[in-house]
């Protein structure tokens, strides 16, 4: 059979050829009474696209009866029945209607179904929608489309109800050409539209289907500008209709698009107009989660099933309804301890759902196998409460954050709460740059919502990727291996573990992915694989819990297994074992090497395997750099000898190299005393920075670093010497990488202040062309902002003031010394005897520090109005710096100056003054008036 199915490729091609279903079914029934009904119902499917035939939807009935999916069966033994015989090839044998009721009334009874399901349809064979209706449910959808448009509806552009109906019946098919059709038989009726309040009821609800379909094709901003049409319609018609429902749509395309405030906004809009419609409620909750608002999600949710409890449940009456129970349960678990009292009622809520609740919330795929994780993860351990005051260490991740949730390890030599911060349904490569979809929204709020302080915490994410996202890229021929899409799904990790680390300052400890159960998986196990030892190579710091928990098939070892996909609440032990070797000591000083001076045996194992290696730098720096490259090829172009084919018998890469891994021994000899190499290493991170360095390489350094030496020590490389060239290595980093991440501010400020001083000097150059109109214009501005000044000249008294000689000297004077000043730029520090002699020198003229800001303000006015229209933004900006650095030298030697000149009993006042000013800004009275009193008291 599968021969024979492979041969043909698509069964349905040959099926339409031959115009015929017979080929189909006599397959079919071969791998039915094989047992093998996955087979059957993809032949029989495939065949049922372009063939109406009701021995197909029989056999469909029963395949799916046979794999559990009760309901799903009786609808397909119903269709059986209830297909036109004339529009079919010939009618359902005898012997499948005898077999077709009897099931139908077998599944009805044990389901506890009350409707006559055996009951069977007519066919309404007059030209209308159920005619219509009834050929796309049968999947003739071009003679539906046929049907359709030769109606007189269709002709004449009338009866914009009739099309939307048409539409309706084609949406609940799936397939491109029905749901063209569908577009086609919506834009109609929009084009017909009509001014009373019917007829806008119809527009509203056509709008609605288009923004329906522009959705699920993801054009979000479509779909929104389609359901807001709908809602004016709807307003337009005097009534709220469909308005809910389109609201809704609204939100569901805010929260798609990342926008998750909006999204919230307008579920609560819908929600107000149906309070107790299950899908809003639950849209809105999960909105709630989205940005870690558990506790309004939980109270809505509470508030919900507390109505339904009233009436003991009887308003149950939906899928939608029994969902609410799946979504709850997993939030009152993620939101914490103050919430758990509520999961076992929960639990018992839901195994108690009627059969065929149950059946139909299973297709709830998400929403189910949270449930499923969630039962079985509590079944396996009870939750404990953690002892008050103990700190969170947050999990920041996929589902897998809960396998370990809530439980106490030890981090840093204190205990810690393992704290969730879920993002359902996150992959890796959703984080790409420039991607706003809802998981990275998801992943922004779990960031921001980290209290002050957080530091640190653990990085779970790429199980997803390995499961789906990998494979099924592979599948559809986006990349065109598992190593491929490996490669891109890390490249994007650690893009997005260095944003988030730089934009919220935590340090994240990635966590390895939890292997699949299945050894039939192979692409899972080999994705998972690959991508684990991508983060090897990537992070020191990586937890691996899945290295002990992983078999040597590859997958997920059963003492771990919780529900074939996640790990059981063993994971606690796995991660604490993981914690203590990452974190030898709490504070982590590796800068001394603590461990390694109270251990001899460990500091004898790192002398004596460098000594190894340390008989041939030459080799060993090769190795060491070729394994860098294979790591990061892009790393290659750092560096000179990036051109050179034969880079092995590279002279240069030798060289280097040797260089390179003599530093290394300079590390190993200082073991005891590495602070003393601060400087060196200091002085190294400087110069690397210069050759566009950054932190980020120091974990791909140190992977090649350990590969190199593993290689050179053989048998020898047992896990107590990696461990000990992790913390060697780990001191080096903690010296390097703050003074390289430095390096990079003071590069960065540089280049800023060499930017304003060109734009500074360049204006200047314009400026002193005409040094005395510019000055009397400084001084005339000065006199106008504070008249009183003018006093202090003696010029004073001179009229008129613009053509005194007196003020057109000064004023030239203070030029040149401002020119002074920008020619100095070059090397601020020679500049600033200068601006405290100035200073010192105005000190004698009671110049107060308070007259800085008016001379600022003038000066900045005379240059721009010497400049004109060369005054712009970015000069405007770069004076501004500058004068903003010569008040921060004159301001202060000013305020020396003149208090020097005080009599000591007024400069002992000052200063009192002063440094009070100072104490009642920086601290609270009250407290400070305390701790004076304790300290009389105990004194």
């Amino acid at each position: 059979s599968e021969s024979f199915c492979n041969k043909n490729r698509e069964p349905a091609h040959w099926c339409a050829m031959n115009g015929s279903a017979e080929h189909a079914i006599e397959l079919a029934l071969t791998a039915m009474a094989a047992g093998d009904h996955d087979f059957a119902l993809t032949v029989c499917r495939r065949a049922s696209e372009v063939i109406l035939e009701p021995r197909l939807s029989a056999m469909i009935g029963e395949c799916l009866e046979a794999k559990g999916s009760e309901v799903d069966a009786i609808c397909c033994y119903r269709s059986a029945l209830s297909l036109d015989t004339s529009l079919v090839g010939a009618p359902l044998p005898e012997a499948m209607i005898v077999k077709a009721h009897a099931r139908i009334n077998a599944i009805a009874t044990k389901l506890g179904m009350t409707e006559t399901w055996s009951q069977n349809a007519t066919a309404d064979a007059s030209l209308d929608v159920s005619a219509i209706a009834l050929r796309i449910r049968g999947g003739r959808i071009a003679d539906a489309a046929g049907l359709y448009k030769g109606s007189e509806a269709y002709r004449d552009r009338t009866h914009p109800a009739f099309h939307v109906e048409v539409a309706k019946a084609l949406r609940e098919v799936v397939g491109e050409q029905a749901t063209t059709l569908a577009q086609q038989a919506l834009e109609v009726a929009l084009a017909i539209g009509g001014t009373s309040s019917a007829d806008k009821k119809v527009l509203a609800e056509a709008a609605h289907e288009m923004g329906d379909i522009a959705y699920e094709a993801r054009k979000y901003d479509t779909s929104q500008e389609w359901y807001e049409k709908a809602i004016q319609q709807q307003v337009a018609a005097g009534g709220p209709g469909a308005m809910p429902l389109s609201r809704s749509g609204v939100a569901n395309c805010e929260k798609d698009k990342g926008n998750l405030a909006g999204a919230i906004a307008e579920y609560r809009k819908a929600l107000a107009l149906a309070p107790q419609d299950p899908t809003f409620i639950f849209n809105l909750a999960q909105a709630y989660e989205y940005v870690q608002d558990y506790d309004s999600a939980i109270a809505l949710l509470s508030d919900f099933t507390l109505e339904l409890a009233k009436n003991q449940n009887r308003d149950m009456t939906t899928v939608n309804h029994f969902a609410v129970p799946l979504l709850f349960i997993k939030l009152v678990y993620a939101a914490g301890p103050a919430h758990h009292g509520k999961i076992q009622p929960l639990l018992e809520q839901i195994k108690s759902f009627p059969a065929v609740a149950t059946q139909a919330v299973q297709a709830l795929a998400t929403h189910w196998a949270y449930y499923f994780f969630l039962s079985r993860l509590l079944a396996s351990a009870s939750l404990q409460p953690p002892a008050p005051g103990v700190p969170p260490l947050f999990m920041i991740g996929d589902s897998h954050v809960l396998s370990s949730a809530w439980a106490q390890v030890t981090f840093r030599g204190r205990p810690h709460t393992l704290t969730p911060k879920l993002i359902t349904g996150l992959q890796a490569y959703h984080l790409r740059p420039g991607n706003k979809f809802l998981t990275v929204a998801n992943a922004e709020e779990c960031f921001k919502s980290l209290p002050e302080g957080t530091t640190e915490a653990l990085w779970v994410v790429g199980e997803i990727d390995c499961r789906d996202g990998i494979t099924g890229a592979v599948a559809k021929g986006k990349y065109a291996s598992i190593e491929q899409g490996v490669e891109v799904a890390i490249a994007v990790y650690r893009e997005a573990v260095k944003n988030f680390q730089e934009r919220f300052g935590v340090t994240l400890y990635p966590v390895s992915v939890c292997p699949p159960t299945n050894p039939a998986y192979k692409d899972r196990i080999k994705a998972t694989h690959l991508f684990n030892n991508a983060l090897r190579a990537a992070y020191p710091n990586l937890l691996d819990m899945a290295a002990k928990a992983t078999t040597k098939e590859g997958v997920l070892s059963p003492e771990y297994n919780c529900d074939g996909t996640h790990m059981n609440r063993r994971a606690v032990t796995l991660l604490q074992e993981e914690l203590d070797r990452q974190l030898k000591n709490p504070d982590e000083k590796l800068p001394e090497i603590e461990s390694l001076d109270e251990a001899e045996e460990t500091r004898a194992l790192v002398l004596d395997s460098w000594a190894i290696v340390a008989e041939d730098l030459e080799v060993y720096g090769v190795q060491f750099f070729l394994k860098l490259f294979e790591i990061a090829p892009q790393a290659l172009k750092l560096f000179s000898f990036r051109y050179v084919d034969d880079l092995q018998n590279s002279p240069g890469l030798k060289k280097h190299g040797v260089m390179v891994l003599e530093v290394v021994g300079e590390v190993v000899a200082g073991i005891n005393t590495i602070g003393n190499l601060a400087p060196k290493l200091v002085t190294l991170a400087v110069k690397h920075a210069e050759w566009n360095v950054v932190s980020e390489h120091f974990p791909v350094v140190g992977q090649a670093l350990l590969a190199t030496l593993e290689k050179g020590l053989g048998l020898r490389w047992t896990a107590k010497v990696r461990d000990a060239w992790v913390a060697v290595w780990g001191e080096v980093v903690g010296v390097m990488e703050p003074a390289l991440r430095q390096a990079y501010v003071d590069k960065e400020e540089q280049e800023k202040r060499e930017k304003v001083r060109l734009l500074v000097e360049e204006s200047w150059g314009v400026v002193e062309q005409d040094l005395e109109a510019t000055g009397v214009a400084f001084f005339l501005k000065i006199f106008e902002i504070a008249p009183a000044a003018l006093q202090l000249f003696s010029f004073k008294d001179e009229t008129p003031l613009e053509e005194s000689a007196g003020l057109k000297l000064h004023a030239t004077l203070v030029m040149r010394t401002v020119g002074t000043a920008v020619a100095g730029l070059k090397d601020i520090q020679s500049l600033v005897p200068t601006l405290v002699e100035l200073a010192q020198r105005h000190s004698g003229w009671d110049v107060l520090p308070e007259h800085f800001p008016v001379v600022g303000e003038a000066l900045l006015w005379a240059v721009g109005n010497a400049l004109e229209e060369r005054w712009v933004t970015e000069v405007k900006s770069a004076w501004e710096a500058v004068w903003g650095t010569i008040v921060s030298v004159m301001e202060p030697a000013l305020r020396e100056a003149n208090l020097a000149r005080m009599p000591e009993e007024d400069r002992v006042l000052v200063r009192v003054e002063e440094s009070w000013a100072l104490v009642a800004e920086a601290n609270d009275l009250q407290d400070l008036g305390v701790k004076v009193f304790l300290k009389i008291f105990e004194i």
